[in-house]
């Protein structure tokens, strides 16, 4: 795995926990209504316990603690690249760095931001990959392990 590769993740890990945070707020909603529909059994004066309805909640359930299980994971992925990131000493290359793969600014955004030309952010961008790497290659190795 490359730098860019690596912090080109972040983009997908975003996405990724948008879609978690989208699918769990929309389970949120069906739970709720799950719950309403016993409660009215219940206060209707009908046996509680639909079967159906206390399985279909259950399940749920279990897949919410795994959606939250997988964006805890994704969370610490995100915080590892944004902390190699500040390992980077030249803050022109970290506040790049920042740009491209933390807000997903495209190039012309990044050198108006940073008042430089996009020659000069293409090369400082290649001289922030270098160093980033270097700085960090062996603890990404190690967390892939």
């Amino acid at each position: 795995m490359t730098a860019k590769e690596y912090l080109r993740q972040m983009y997908r890990l975003n996405e990724l926990l948008k879609s978690y945070g989208d699918e769990l707020a929309m389970l949120r909603q069906l739970s709720n209504g799950l719950v309403s529909c016993m409660q009215e059994h219940v206060s209707g004066g009908e046996l509680p316990g639909d079967t159906k309805t206390i399985n279909t909640l259950a399940k749920v359930v279990e897949l919410e603690e795994k959606i939250k299980k997988e964006m805890d994971s994704l969370i610490l992925l995100q915080k590892d690249v944004h902390e190699s990131i500040r390992n980077v000493k030249d803050k022109d290359e970290q506040l790049l760095l920042r740009y491209r793969y933390i807000e997903f600014l495209n190039w012309n955004e990044i050198a108006e931001k940073m008042n430089f030309s996009i020659r000069n952010i293409h090369r400082l961008h290649a001289q922030a990959l270098q160093h980033f790497w270097s700085k960090n290659c062996h603890a990404i190795v190690n967390t892939m392990k």
